[in-house]
């Protein structure tokens, strides 16, 4: 079956479950207001600067990628019945585009990114912007404080709930920046500061923490591996004297690996580092469920992988 047929069939189903949730789509929880969001990073933000008026889900759990994320049934069935729904933008959720559309005649939809100036964003393939903006955090703060003027412009009645929670939060945030900065420099000097992982998800991290950065994929994982930049970037690897690359939890190991492996035939012993969280938190239960513990496990996770080489 082609492509292009798959992709019909898709938009299809996606119809016909618009059509078949719309008799049921009633508000259920309790009188709360139903929010919906994408990822595990907007779900975060949202319980933090959000009340207890607001029921809020992720599409997303750990580990899933949501480049290539497709809408399940059960997802269009919480979509169609959320009040508001959040996310990312910048094209991060690629394959929920035409489900966006549709429910954005009927919803309230918000992309965090829009807070962000589109001058403080990074370049990407194709006239795109690099979607990964919660890796600087003073940037995701924008994002954040956004959403949460957004909702509270839907819902002026809870203003007085929301804004001193989400204030407290971006309080937070500024300390975990501030934190992260200290860190990094009392643990891991500027020449060490070489990161190498499987996409280009850490390149706001690196203009906020003075990383150079590098990726074997580009900034979605969609994208082919390049053979040449593969060929380049080992090349680059041994001239620099690299020791550690690192693998991310919501890929496969498999290309990182396949750089390890001819880097050590070409007697230049590379490891596997920690693999980082780039585009989804982890569990609830590891510590790594929150942005904020996120954060600092892939912070502590860079400096242990390059500060001894």
């Amino acid at each position: 079956m082609s492509l292009r047929i798959k992709s019909i069939l898709y938009i299809a189903s996606i119809s016909l479950i618009f059509l078949s949730c719309s008799q049921s789509a009633q508000p259920t929880d309790n009188g709360k207001i139903k929010v919906v969001c994408t990822t595990g990073m907007i779900e975060d933000a949202l319980i933090n600067s959000l009340d207890t008026n607001f029921s809020i889900s992720a599409l997303m759990g750990p580990g899933v990628d949501p480049h290539l994320y497709k809408a399940t049934p059960k997802d269009l069935q919480l979509l169609r019945a959320a009040d508001v729904i959040v996310y990312n933008g910048l094209h991060l959720e690629g394959k929920l585009h035409e489900v966006f559309n549709k429910l954005s005649k009927t919803k309230h939809l918000i992309a965090v990114a829009d807070g962000i100036a589109k001058d403080k964003l990074r370049s990407g393939d194709e006239m795109s912007y690099d979607p990964h903006i919660w890796f600087d955090v003073m940037l995701w703060s924008n994002a954040v404080e956004y959403c949460s003027y957004s909702i509270r412009q839907l819902y002026p009645e809870f203003t007085n709930s929301i804004k001193p929670k989400t204030n407290a939060y971006l309080d937070s945030l500024k300390l975990l920046n501030d934190e992260i900065k200290a860190y990094l420099n009392q643990n891991l000097n500027s020449d060490k500061r070489i990161l190498i992982t499987a996409h280009d998800a850490f390149g706001y991290f690196g203009q906020a923490y003075e990383f150079k950065v590098l990726a074997i994929k580009g900034m979605s994982t969609v994208s082919d591996v390049n053979l040449k930049h593969v060929n380049e970037l080992s090349k680059l690897i041994i001239q620099k004297r690299i020791r550690t690359i690192f693998p991310e939890t919501s890929l496969p190991e498999g290309n990182v690996g396949g750089i390890v492996e001819a880097c050590n035939k070409l007697d230049h012993p590379l490891k596997l580092g920690s693999a980082l969280y780039s585009d989804a938190l982890g569990l609830s239960n590891t510590g790594k469920g929150t942005y904020v513990g996120m954060f600092r496990y892939n912070v502590k996770s860079i400096v242990e992988g390059l500060k001894d080489e």
